[in-house]
């Protein structure tokens, strides 16, 4: 069996915008499977021993910046 591809948001998205829901919904539909870290957590290193994703999305750095 073959592994599905996981992909993880960073950071994870507030509910009165939609882009990562949608995105999120398509993504689904082709079997990649989609985790959301918080605002707290950009550290990469961090992102990929805890979820182990095979694509990372980043979303809205500026804080971070």
């Amino acid at each position: 069996m073959k592994k599905p591809i996981t992909s993880i948001f960073v950071p994870k998205a507030v509910d009165e915008n939609p882009y990562q829901n949608l995105l999120d919904q398509q993504l689904r539909k082709i079997d990649v499977h989609v985790s959301r870290a918080g605002y707290g957590v950009l550290f990469l290193p961090t992102v990929f021993a805890k979820w182990k994703p095979d694509i990372v999305h980043l979303h809205w750095l500026h804080p971070y910046v």
